[in-house]
């Protein structure tokens, strides 16, 4: 069976990624697409996904729509335009010949979050920024606005550390890092897994309510640590919208319309609208 629009998303948040699907599934109903869907096995390594999106080329697919790994996947990308399979990029942009970009300002919701911190600290304060893996556009995004939203408003970064894609290496590394640092006052961190990693290793060093945590993205894991205080809040972005809004561009490109980048909007949640 021959697929019409590929959605080939990424690794690092479980939720995020299905609801991304959900968006692109619900928009291939409405205009009469099949849609083939895959998931990146690894963040670390972008051939999995590459491999992914060859497959899709075998199945039929006549657009592309994916959440790019790395930088080195440009030349893929030049490839299946010179053959008439245009790319989507969702989520995060390697620039190349993809069509067009639909993500939220990434720098400005880090920013954001630093703002919203600041909002409860005081300047002088000091704060860990917990990283996700350096070769991704979309966290790094993130981290650099938190530092200059830090920076602005008077926030000391104490500690500034990696701690991996994955929820278990989130939790482990969250502990050797904060084990060695007493005052914290606030910790941000970037995606949907450093998050649940970060929530974890606080429980476990029974430091979950003496410390602001901001995260971006949102899961139930999530949620019930803002309803129980270990987790101040979270920047959302609007991944159903994502997904819908990438199979309607594709349907687009197919009829010939022209289109341009899209910027989804992002929200801050507490404990107060959760």
């Amino acid at each position: 069976i021959s697929e019409d629009v590929a959605v080939i998303t990424a690794q690092g948040g479980e939720d995020f990624w299905i609801t991304v699907h959900n968006g692109a599934i619900a928009a291939g109903k409405k205009y009469n697409l099949s849609i083939y869907i895959r998931r990146a096995g690894n963040d670390k390594t972008f051939l999995d996904q590459s491999n992914a999106i060859l497959n899709a080329v075998d199945n039929g697919c006549k657009v592309i729509i994916v959440a790019p790994i790395d930088i080195a996947q440009m030349e893929l990308i030049t490839k299946l335009k010179n053959k008439g399979i245009p790319t989507i990029f969702i989520d995060r942009d390697i620039g190349g010949d993809r069509e067009i970009i639909i993500k939220t300002n990434n720098f400005n919701m880090g920013k954001n979050a630093a703002y919203e911190m600041a909002k409860i600290l005081s300047p002088g304060s000091k704060i860990a920024l917990l990283r996700m893996e350096n070769s991704l556009s979309t966290t790094t995004e993130r981290e650099e606005g938190f530092i200059t939203g830090a920076k602005e408003k008077g926030l000391i970064i104490a500690l500034d550390t990696y701690i991996g894609t994955s929820v278990g290496d989130a939790r482990v590394n969250t502990k050797k890092a904060l084990e060695n640092i007493k005052e914290i006052d606030g910790i941000f961190t970037p995606n949907e897994t450093t998050a649940m990693g970060t929530i974890a290793a606080l429980r476990d060093l029974n430091r979950s309510k003496n410390i602001v945590h901001i995260a971006i993205d949102l899961s139930d894991y999530m949620k019930n640590a803002i309803r129980t205080n270990e987790l101040y809040g979270a920047f959302i972005q609007k991944p159903f919208d994502m997904g819908y809004l990438g199979v309607e561009a594709a349907k687009k490109i197919l009829d010939n319309i022209k289109i341009t980048d899209i910027e989804t909007e992002s929200e801050f949640i507490t404990i107060d609208n959760l």
